[in-house]
């Protein structure tokens, strides 16, 4: 509670001392949507595997909020696709062929009211992994042996691995007694340091959904990695229980292309994803840090000074299309 008292106390002197330059935090800025056009805003997360499937939005000028109805999505524009330099196709799911690995896809979107907006992409190649071995150690922590195949594609691609699902059964003598969910996949492997991943106490982490990532350059050869999968204890105690089994672990094993990668940190920043992973459980956090609570008590009193741009690979508008491929890797005891 003190020091809690004395973070704040030595927050707002800070505050006072830097509004002290008023320039800092006050102009006067003209916001006048005269000459401010909307542009096109293209949505196209594609598969290996699936059809090409096209969204578009249109921006909005600072303080013109679209309404609940619509949410800026068009339905009267022009959108063609085209797959490895043939023929342009109407976006439509039902006609394009599914896309393969390594296919260029390419897609012009034209509306009377918002000037044209190109995009395109080299889809990556799959990428495939497999369980080299799996065990429950006493701390209950999963580890995890998984060797991921060479990957053959574009240069630039980035690997991921993630978890969609599993958990562990916990038992007092040989009765279950609870199902516990697990909620990280965390790892020390020096190859995740090669891109940008969250990290907490040593450990390169990630939650459920969410990619761990690794270069594609890194898989010329078979790759071992080794990996551990945590639950969310929380005020339980794992001295409670005698023993735990798995019950299922469900892992993907993803290539994207690099401007999906980009997306993907422009979109951890946008929402301070980064911050929010805390390290296995039994690990303790780091002595506090003074000077850093500080800063993030400023942080919380004067808001974000400045948005996050998000990550875009469209010409003439806004937005993203990305491209990545996905194979299961199941975990059964």
């Amino acid at each position: 509670m003190k020091r809690s008292v004395l973070h704040i106390t030595i927050a707002l002197l800070l505050s006072l001392v830097i509004t002290g330059c008023e320039d800092i935090f006050i102009r006067e800025l003209d916001f006048k949507s005269d000459g401010e056009p909307e542009m096109l805003v293209l949505s196209a997360n594609n598969r290996v595997g699936l059809r090409p499937n096209v969204l578009l939005y249109h921006s909005f000028y600072f303080g013109h909020a679209h309404s609940q109805a619509d949410k800026g999505i068009i339905k009267d524009a022009e959108v063609t696709v085209r797959i490895n330099s043939t023929e342009w196709h109407l976006n439509d799911s039902t006609q394009l062929p599914r896309l393969q690995a390594l296919d260029t896809v390419e897609v012009i979107a034209t509306h009377p009211d918002y000037p044209t907006v190109t995009a395109h992409q080299v889809m990556p190649n799959k990428a495939s992994a497999h369980v080299v071995s799996w065990t429950i150690r006493p701390n209950y922590w999963m580890d995890i042996v998984l060797e991921i195949d060479p990957y053959v594609g574009n240069q630039d691609d980035v690997v991921g691995v993630l978890f969609n699902s599993g958990s562990l059964n916990l038992y007092k003598g040989e009765k279950k007694v609870k199902n516990f969910q697990f909620s990280g996949l965390y790892s020390t492997d020096v190859v995740f340091a090669e891109v940008l991943n969250m990290s907490a106490e040593g450990y390169y982490c990630t939650k459920i959904n969410e990619p761990l990532f690794l270069p594609s350059s890194a898989l010329q050869q078979p790759l071992q990695i080794h990996l551990i999968a945590d639950c969310p204890w929380g005020m339980d105690n794992k001295n409670n229980y005698t023993k735990a089994t798995l019950s299922s672990l469900n892992l993907e094993i993803c290539a994207y292309t690099y401007d999906t990668y980009l997306y993907w940190q422009s979109k951890r920043l946008a929402t301070d994803m980064q911050y929010y992973m805390g390290p296995p459980s039994g690990i303790g956090n780091a002595k506090e840090n003074v000077l850093e609570d500080i800063l993030e008590d400023l942080r919380n009193m004067l808001g974000e000074q400045e948005p996050v741009r998000m990550h875009t690979n469209v010409q003439g508008g806004l937005g993203y299309l990305n491209g990545y491929s996905s194979t299961a890797v199941s975990i059964k005891p």
